[in-house]
């Protein structure tokens, strides 16, 4: 037997709303990958560093990128992190993958900064 009018629109709705909470959660993903466009020379970022129980997230200035050589087939892009500031910085190679979040960046337009900041 074919469905009413009425339950073909409740079953609509039905799916809608799932599909709206679904839309949600991918949307709050996608708000806390990190834009590689932005780890530019200047930017600080926030990456974990060290091994096993000395490891912890630290913040640093980006002072160099090397994007991935499409030639070399296992190239990845990284960013040279200063860790500290002046004479006693220490220069680190960070990966791109493992960065966790862009604090600051030149390349960042101050009103995606503004929004982010208003959401938090």
């Amino acid at each position: 037997m074919a469905k009413t009018i009425r339950q073909q629109i409740a079953d609509l709705e039905t799916k809608i709303g799932e599909l709206q909470a679904k839309k949600t959660v991918l949307q709050v993903k996608a708000d806390q990958e990190v834009n590689f466009d932005h780890i530019v020379p200047g930017a600080v970022i926030q990456f974990p560093y060290g091994k096993g129980e000395g490891r912890k997230v630290v913040q640093g200035t980006v002072a160099g990128v090397q994007l991935a050589d499409p030639a070399q087939p296992k190239s990845a892009p990284m960013a040279r992190v200063a860790i500290g500031e002046g004479f006693n910085a220490q220069l680190v190679t960070v990966y791109f993958a493992v960065v966790e979040a862009v604090i600051s960046s030149p390349a960042r337009p101050a009103s995606e900064v503004e929004v982010e900041q208003a959401a938090q």
